[in-house]
């Protein structure tokens, strides 16, 4: 069948019901579309040479366009005139390829939020990098099982830079090791067939470690001990965790907090959608000491300052606060908690003082997992401030705190 191939004909030419079907096109010799029975529409030029058909594969319809296939299609007839097979020209440049060419492959193909490729971009400089110049065809489900281990292990004995550019131990853990099969599965899922092995998954049968929710809070016990240690760090720091307990969100979103997504006059916090794992923006209710910190800061703060954090980094923004946590649980003498421990402690806080489900998945911009809840039972800002506020002065009072309100700070 041959017709003169259009970007709207490419897609009217009906699947077949099994196989495939070929359809010519009539302005440039041998190229053709195919289509598969599960509606797959790829480009290939075809031409007999030395007693043979060539089937060359040049791309799907959605990865260019018919002008595009013409051109790439000329380029092929002239390869295969000069004697020149263009199939063994790319099975030699698959066997050659390396991880780190399937790195490059996928960051440029798998559209993800700016952050998690920022997570993406960590795990491969940490655990996969040393890996970089080893050939794909070369990696086996042996291989991923070991680096599994080791990482799972802590035993790397090796050193990568952190966020500031300085060289520091690389510890891992099970948690490390899941995540990085678990981007090393998506490389093969997503660009395997790029270098000629579809199908194909090393990290896919890889014996991984079950990693169990956390169920870290902090106590009314417990809250007096962190005040206390609090006092000797910074008030950066001290700044920064009760701001995770006053308003319950993610570390990297505090860190990355901007003076022009906190509006003073109306104490909210607007976070945009490209910093929101869910990809929605988020409006924070900011309660009375969650205000009072940020106004004292605010008139602290140069009169053009970014960022709320402001650090000496590449980004000009706090970036790492583990080793000022760990101090504070050293001085608290506590079980260890994390950042995210405190985000945990302000939703704990919620419930236990009345808040219901779905106001607290609407302070943490988490999904409702209910029909219900989804469609139907939604949270105002009203009732989500008044719980967080209810809350953080609940929390405050187990510390044994009292806190300046927001107009006695700017007085």
């Amino acid at each position: 069948m041959k017709i003169k191939l259009t970007q709207t004909a490419l897609y009217r030419i009906p699947a077949p019901a099994t196989g495939r079907t070929t359809v010519y096109d009539t302005e440039a010799t041998g190229l053709a579309v195919q289509i598969t029975q599960n509606n797959a529409r790829t480009f290939y030029v075809v031409k007999w040479r030395d007693g043979k058909v060539h089937w060359v594969r040049l791309g799907t319809v959605d990865e260019m366009t018919i002008d595009q296939a013409r051109r790439a299609a000329a380029d092929v007839r002239d390869d295969i005139r000069d004697g020149v097979d263009p199939n063994a020209v790319k099975r030699q440049a698959r066997a050659a390829a390396t991880l780190a060419d399937m790195w490059e492959t996928y960051r440029k193909a798998v559209v993800k939020r700016e952050r998690t490729m920022v997570e993406d971009l960590g795990l491969w400089t940490r655990y996969l990098d040393p890996w970089a110049s080893k050939r794909i065809s070369d990696i086996t489900e042996e291989a991923t099982q070991r680096i599994y281990n080791r990482i799972a292990d802590g035993k790397l004995d090796r050193k990568a830079k952190d966020s500031r550019g300085r060289m520091r131990p690389i510890n891992g853990g099970k948690t490390a090791a899941v995540r990085t099969i678990m981007l090393l599965s998506g490389m093969f899922s997503e660009c395997g067939k790029t270098f000629g092995l579809a199908g194909f998954n090393p990290a896919r049968g890889v014996r991984k470690d079950k990693l169990n929710a956390k169920e870290r809070y902090l106590t009314a016990e417990e809250l007096p001990a962190l005040w206390r240690a609090m006092e000797g760090q910074t008030d950066g720091m001290q700044d920064l965790v009760k701001l995770a307990l006053f308003t319950a969100q993610r570390r990297t979103t505090l860190m990355e907090m901007r003076w022009d997504e906190i509006s003073l006059a109306f104490n909210t916090w607007t976070i945009p959608a490209a910093k929101m794992k869910g990809g929605k923006a988020h409006i924070v209710p900011l309660v009375t000491q969650a205000v009072a910190i940020l106004q004292r800061r605010r008139k602290a703060a140069a009169e053009d300052a970014e960022w709320v954090f402001p650090a000496s980094s590449e980004t000009g923004h706090m970036q790492e606060p583990k080793k000022a946590i760990n101090a504070i649980v050293k001085a608290s003498g506590l079980p260890h908690f994390s950042l995210h421990d405190l985000r945990r402690t302000c939703a704990t806080w919620m419930n236990s003082t009345g808040a219901s489900l779905s106001t607290i998945q609407a302070v943490l911009a988490q999904r409702p997992q209910s029909v219900a809840g989804i469609h139907y039972i939604k949270s105002t800002a009203d009732s989500m401030r008044q719980s967080l506020q209810t809350a953080a002065d609940a929390m405050e009072t187990a510390a044994g705190v009292v806190t300046m309100t927001p107009a006695a700070v700017s007085a």
